[in-house]
């Protein structure tokens, strides 16, 4: 009878032994390996932020991607877009819309109505009420065969839009792009331009602007004149503080 084998636990950091198999080759053993424990955060420690996602883009931001929607709106039968004084709308119809004829396109200085005949009447497409005044006479339209009836509208007054039609969802004017085109500015404003880009790159330079440019030249006609107190001396514009308000333009 065999002795019973007593089974002892012995600690060692020697590397595993193996044992050759019937061939004589080593058998793959897998040792496990103790792993570090995790660290342990102190009480109170903040946990680590998460990635916040991106931003998704305002609706407004994705009409400002789009030409037909520019500074305006894309709604369910047309888009429309514009700038300082004009507004263009585009009203998509049918492919087989081919020629002016199949369209009626009635503009109001208050109103507009866009339709197509069909048969024996016409499918509007578009009708209401504009929420500002257009001037009419330089308001226009035209047909893009089997696409779209282009409008192009002219404000009565120069100020942006924040809908076509009256009743309609508003967009966000501030959050257009409000830059005026130099095509749109008259000669008034032109002048006024000119004049603040000349006194800004005087500023820089350190040179008069074009109010003290003005005052000078009224100073030097009475400047050695009888009776000045500056009579014989050599002028010198540096004697005079001239604010900007001291001039009309």
């Amino acid at each position: 009878m065999s002795p019973a084998v007593q089974e002892v636990e012995v600690e060692t950091s020697a590397e595993p032994v193996l044992a050759p198999d019937a061939a004589g080759a080593p058998e793959s053993v897998t040792v496990a390996q103790d792993t570090a424990p995790s660290p342990v955060e102190p009480p109170g420690a903040a946990a680590p932020a998460e990635p916040q996602p991106a931003a998704l883009p305002t609706r407004q931001e994705q009409f400002q991607t789009d030409p037909d929607s520019y500074n305006g709106a894309v709604r369910e039968n047309y888009a429309w877009s514009q700038d300082y004084s004009d507004l263009e709308i585009k009203v998509p119809v049918p492919k087989h819309i081919l020629k002016g004829k199949q369209v009626s396109v009635d503009i109001s200085s208050g109103a507009i109505r866009v339709a197509v005949l069909e048969g024996n009447s016409q499918r509007v497409l578009m009708e209401g009420k504009l929420t500002h005044k257009i001037n009419t006479e330089s308001s226009l339209w035209s047909l893009e065969p089997g696409k779209c009836v282009l409008i192009n509208l002219n404000k009565g007054d120069e100020y942006w839009w924040n809908a076509i039609l009256e009743g309609e969802e508003q967009i966000d004017i501030d959050k257009i792009n409000k830059e005026r085109s130099m095509a749109t500015v008259d000669e008034e404003e032109h002048a006024v331009l000119d004049r603040l880009t000349f006194d800004y790159h005087q500023k820089l330079q350190g040179k008069p602007q074009s109010h003290e440019l003005k005052v000078h030249e009224m100073l030097k006609k009475g400047w050695d004149t009888e009776g000045s107190p500056f009579r014989g001396q050599k002028f010198d514009p540096s004697m005079f503080n001239i604010s900007p308000g001291a001039v009309q333009f």
